[in-house]
């Protein structure tokens, strides 16, 4: 079974830890999530600086089921997409 899951999550900037960044990410599951799970795991960090590649990675080591995450989110104008695989 394959399950996406496309999401917008917030996180606080950790250059400008005022700045609330919002990312749209995309994980790729071998297996059902369910989705109050995904919703938990990102909660905590709209509160937390964290750079948007370190929680593209934490997202695909704490769903063992992710056999991908993609993240796009903008800073400073640039827009940045983040994918990490499973090996």
């Amino acid at each position: 079974m394959k399950c996406t899951y496309a999401l917008t999550v917030s996180a606080r900037c950790p250059v400008k830890p005022r700045v609330e960044d919002e990312y749209d990410f995309v994980i790729e599951t071998d297996d059902y999530v369910p989705v109050e799970a995904l919703l938990l795991f990102f909660e905590p960090f709209a509160h937390t600086a964290v750079y948007q590649e370190e929680l593209t990675q934490k997202c695909l080591e704490n769903f063992k089921e992710a056999r991908a995450v993609c993240s796009t989110g903008e800073h400073s104008g640039v827009k940045t997409i983040c994918e990490v695989k499973r090996e």
